[in-house]
């Protein structure tokens, strides 16, 4: 607790010490702004300690600057922005966070695990899989970033916490010699405010600062009775040395947020569309606000069902980063980062039974076979009214899940350019460390609900005996007490070269990775919730801990290698080329079921290898830049953890796969006032190997062949507009490839007006934008947690998560 409070003072001090000086030498001084550095000119900071332009770096990079991000902060959850770029599938159906992610070639997982987030070249955690917490859980995107840069395969690879697929990297926007910031305000459909800052100056001489933040309160888009409210708060001081030779930086963020989550729900068996509950109206959610705050006792005391504080974070990071000159071509950078969460994955499951929602008659003869539905009385909970025999009724988990979460990292590169000829070479020699801890603490309590959207709960009584007691099956019906750590350590080189016409890298990392698991035994005990209880009934029963522990410690050790070289065929057209042979850990959670009680090691721990090839042409010719590419990446060991069931049982898969495909990429400016920008993606993907026979030859679940997006943005005399097409391409919900998962699009749009007649550097802007303009109902997500329950996806119901429904947003920001 101490070291969360030191944490917490931290960084508000760094945010506090940014900005209270800086107000007042903003006073004297003249606001303004620089225009930002074209695309074409942007200088690739992620994964390369040469300074390069996207045009001349062997790898395939998206890059997204200020004026674009400022179209989706606010919007939602990262799927909204990183969905428009190449290679990427997002799903965002879930809500704000816990993004499922998949980066073309590569199978399972989701939640940014073969790609984790980065901030300013510091990721956000550096183990995935110590549970299942998302990285989009510990940070939000607000008005502070100044370009996103994500750069696929390669030597970028190799550096600081290293990654299979690419690195996400969101560059903070630092303090300037003029002051300068800005405001935004944000109202939407279904109750939706948010408030943006961000402010960038000086403090002193080669000093700056700069703050942002946010407070957002949302009670959409879907309603659940339970808001979506917080803040956040980041901050960083950077100190430019006097000679020219560097700098030293300080960053800090904190956050308090709370966010829903929503899992598949019900549709309609045939046409899968929402459909009506109980009461005539459409059911957008089966989470129940009425859940919040329901008490039982167990053997720990009184334990309490929170609800009502869904997806909840709070905590931050302190992070500084050195870079120093020495001179005769020696450099310094170092990074060292600190974090702690409290966090909470408190979410609803999607159904218990193989009939979810199901008649009255269908429940009883699930549970109690032996009664009649004449001995049987179902009453809501809330009002005692008994329910009329056609009400249908929608049996479900909600599992309380608390997860304090923290990471160390440390980063430190010795850099040493010289020549030799004509070659320019920049060489790395660096050192990753990082130690992660994280707990897993679950309690689960089922429950007895009416199918209706934000359904209320029910009672059922057979014989005058009680077999739910307001509303609740049993508590808890799953109870999980773990703790799992990470610690790594890795050391890397590689050679940059830069050539009249060329451009070649090289590089090595090899990498030691120890995980320990501490899980507690679990046992059934007598339930406590009622003494007029049916024979048999859950009730009767909870699940609970024993107390006694098993622990596991395994280690394990991986190289990765990495080549690339771009040719300069003319002064418009490069042609590229990559390959690297990586690798990636199995999650801790998945070796759960690998400890061995006897000498209490983890059984299985291996690296899972990772082959990528990816060759092409990258052309800028007047208003024209883009790149074509053709690419291969192979996956071997493959062990994916999924969650089954109400109780959310980890299940394991053992598969590998070969995936080829090919990626285009374009952005065309004929005129100032109009560009054209869009990407395609094709990828072939197939299990393969020692794959279960089951899934051989089959495409991995939710990995759609095609991916495809269009943008197109007019800007002219104060009047901007821009709209946007996404598609994604059918898909599985299952390796099996028994449920199909359809083609959807989702388009989005934007129009606003500038009005800079507010002084010479003030400007206002008033914007209106439409999130899926044509209310598209695409399954971004098919009900993967039922395990074999929807294995022909037919039947009077079909369990999946739309996409978000249409709403529209409008803002109002102010630059200063």
């Amino acid at each position: 607790m101490r070291a969360r409070s030191a944490l917490r003072v931290s960084m508000f001090s760094v945010s506090l010490l940014a900005l209270t000086p800086s107000i007042a030498y903003a006073q004297s001084a003249v606001a303004a702004e620089d225009d930002a550095q074209s695309k074409d000119d942007e200088i690739v900071v992620t994964g390369t300690n040469a300074s390069r332009s996207a045009q001349n770096t062997p790898l395939s990079i998206a890059l997204v600057d200020e004026a674009d991000l400022r179209t989706f902060t606010g919007s939602g959850s990262q799927a909204d922005l990183l969905q428009q770029l190449p290679g990427l599938k997002t799903e965002g159906g879930g809500g704000e966070v816990a993004t499922n992610f998949r980066v073309r070639g590569l199978p399972s997982g989701g939640q940014f695990e073969f790609t984790p987030i980065n901030y300013d070249g510091v990721t956000v955690l550096s183990a995935f899989g110590l549970n299942s917490s998302a990285f989009d859980f510990f940070a939000r995107n607000d008005l502070g970033i100044e370009r996103l840069e994500f750069v696929k395969g390669g030597v970028s690879n190799l550096f600081g916490v290293s990654s299979t697929a690419g690195i996400i990297n969101y560059i903070s926007k630092t303090g300037t010699d003029t002051p300068h910031g800005t405001f935004q305000l944000e109202v939407a459909e279904d109750n939706r405010y948010r408030g943006d800052f961000a402010y960038q100056g000086p403090l002193s001489e080669n000093t700056y600062m700069a703050v942002s933040g946010f407070y957002r309160y949302d009670e959409g888009p879907i309603d659940t009775g339970i808001p979506t409210e917080g803040f956040a708060l980041r901050g960083n001081i950077k100190h430019e040395f006097a000679d020219g030779s560097g700098s030293f930086a300080l960053y800090g963020s904190y956050i308090n947020d709370r966010a829903n989550f929503y899992l598949p729900v019900p549709l309609d068996g045939t046409t899968r569309k929402r459909v009506n509950g109980n009461d005539g109206k459409t059911v957008f959610t089966t989470n129940s606000s009425a859940v919040d705050g329901i008490r039982v006792n167990t053997p720990e005391g009184a334990t309490e069902f929170r609800a009502g504080d869904g997806f909840q974070t709070e905590g931050g990071s302190i992070y500084a980063v050195f870079d120093k000159e020495f001179g005769d071509g020696w450099k310094i950078n170092s990074k060292l980062k600190w974090s702690d969460y409290q966090s909470a994955s408190n979410f609803f499951s999607n159904g218990i039974g193989p009939a979810a929602p199901e008649t009255q008659a269908q429940f009883l003869a699930r549970v109690a076979p032996t009664a009649t539905l004449s001995q049987a009385v179902f009453t809501d909970v809330e009002t005692g009214a008994v329910l009329p025999s056609n009400y249908i009724l929608y049996a479900n988990a909600f599992n309380d899940r608390q997860r304090p979460t923290s990471d160390a990292t440390m980063e430190v590169n010795l850099i040493k350019s010289f020549d030799t000829g004509s070659l320019n070479h920049t060489v790395t020699l660096g050192g990753f460390m990082s130690r992660a801890e994280a707990d897993n603490n679950q309690r689960t309590v089922q429950y007895l609900g009416q199918f209706n959207n934000n359904p209320t709960l029910v009672n059922l009584a057979i014989n005058g005996q009680q077999y739910t007691v307001n509303g609740i099956i049993q508590a808890p019906s799953a109870y999980t007490q773990e703790t799992r750590s990470a610690f790594k350590r890795a050391i890397y080189l590689a050679d940059q070269i830069e050539a009249d016409r060329w451009t070649l890298d090289f590089g090595a990392r090899v990498e030691r990775a120890t995980i320990e698991n501490r899980i507690e035994v679990t046992a059934s005990r007598a339930g406590t919730l009622a003494t007029n209880a049916v024979a048999g009934a859950p009730i009767n029963t909870m699940t609970f801990g024993t107390g006694t522990f098993r622990s596991g410690k395994a280690s394990t050790t991986a190289w990765a290698f990495a080549v690339g070289g771009l040719y300069k065929l003319t002064d418009n057209v490069n042609l590229y080329a990559n390959a690297s042979a990586g690798y990636f850990f199995p999650q801790a959670q998945g070796t759960n079921g690998q400890l061995n009680s006897a000498n209490r090691d983890i059984v299985f721990f291996e690296p899972e290898p990772v082959n990528q090839v990816e060759a092409g042409v990258k052309v800028r010719s007047g208003a024209f830049r883009g790149y074509a590419a053709a690419f291969y990446t192979g996956l071997r060991k493959r062990t994916s953890v999924s969650f089954v069931g109400a109780n959310l049982t980890p299940s394991l898969l053992l598969t590998e796969s070969d995936t080829f495909g090919i990626e285009l990429d374009g952005n065309y400016q004929p005129t100032d006032y109009l560009t054209v920008s869009g990407n395609f993606t094709y990828q072939d993907a197939k299990f393969m190997g020692d794959s279960p026979t089951s899934i051989n030859g089959k495409r991995p679940d939710r990995l759609p062949k095609m991916l495809a997006n269009v943008g197109a943005q007019v800007s002219t005399n104060g009047f901007d507009a821009s709209v946007f097409w996404n598609h994604q391409s059918k898909t599985f919900q299952d390796a099996s490839n028994n449920v199909p998962l359809f083609a959807y699009s989702i388009w989005r749009a934007e129009a606003g007006y500038t009005f800079d007649s507010l002084g010479a550097e003030n400007k206002l802007r008033f914007s209106v934008g439409v999130w899926n303009l044509l209310n598209s109902q695409g399954l971004a997500e098919g009900n993967p947690r039922a395990g074999a329950i929807q294995t022909g996806g037919t039947g009077a119901y079909f369990n999946a998560r739309p996409i978000l429904p249409r709403r529209i947003t409008a803002k109002l920001t102010f630059d200063f």
